[in-house]
């Protein structure tokens, strides 16, 4: 699985800023794909992420659209060259199911 495909049709949605797709550990799986989004402003919650995650299960291959989310209230994090550090999305985020 690409990040970059992944994140590309997610970023195509107006409710979103911002994203960043990461694989997280899952004991049962091994790993798990996770995306982190910044949503535009009045987008809130999870009837705010339903139709995003619509838009991105028609789009893409099941097994591609991610299981878990994280709602960040600002930009996510980055390093010093200024691309978004996954590593710190990954360690940071509250990851909880993401809607069906």
């Amino acid at each position: 699985m690409y990040s970059a495909e992944v994140e590309r049709v997610f970023g195509a949605h107006p409710d979103v800023v911002e994203v960043a797709v990461v694989a997280v550990p899952d004991r049962l799986a091994g790993e798990r794909v996770a995306a982190a989004v910044v949503l535009a402003e009045g987008t809130e919650g999870a009837a705010g992420l339903r139709p995003i995650w619509r838009f991105a299960r028609d789009q893409l291959a099941r097994h591609k659209v991610p299981e878990l989310v994280a709602v960040w209230s600002g930009p996510l994090p980055r390093n010093p060259g200024g691309k978004v550090s996954k590593a710190l999305v990954r360690e940071a985020a509250q990851w909880r199911v993401a809607p069906r």
